[in-house]
């Protein structure tokens, strides 16, 4: 079990902007469309911007409190432990610019994962419609999902398997 935690964590790091998840395997969902800024609205110290569609941070003026971690539905930002800073993944934005997928897609075992434009991806599955995601209609995530038959719709109590969405 431990692997699979293992795993779970470095898909974690490695989280991407525009992902699909195939039948009924894992993936850790993150969010970077700008309709959703519940973190931005709740920033103290004015850390967090969006410039076309993309969540920034700027660590100079971070403080570390963690509350736009706290509020985020999709937990997209996060506390550095060491630099006590807000961080979040770029989406890989070096390797897609060179043309290449996201480090999560490529090194996903069960090759759940898939990266590309939002068009194309919707054409897979549909918007973030699964628990315990908020409803699309609210954040409207860049995240599709070909749900499996097992999983529960948005605004489910109870998670079959919470080691997916750890």
């Amino acid at each position: 079990m431990a692997h699979v935690t293992n795993f779970l964590g470095l898909l974690e790091k490695l989280q991407s902007a525009d992902i699909t998840v195939h039948q009924n395997r894992c993936a850790v969902v993150r969010n970077r469309n700008a309709t959703c800024m519940k973190c931005a609205e709740v920033c103290t110290s004015g850390c967090i911007s969006y410039n076309d569609n993309e969540l920034i941070i700027s660590p100079e003026k971070c403080i570390g409190c963690g509350t736009c971690a706290i509020v985020c539905p999709y937990n997209a930002p996060k506390v550095d432990e060491e630099k006590k800073k807000a961080v979040r993944c770029n989406g890989c934005a070096e390797r897609v610019a060179a043309g290449e997928k996201p480090v999560c897609v490529e090194a996903c075992p069960a090759r759940a994962l898939d990266f590309g434009d939002a068009d194309e991806m919707a054409k897979m599955g549909e918007r973030g419609n699964i628990a315990p995601l908020p409803d699309p209609s609210e954040t409207t995530p860049n995240i599709f999902i070909k749900a499996s038959a097992d999983a529960q719709p948005v605004g489910a109590a109870e998670i079959a398997n919470p080691l997916e969405v750890a």
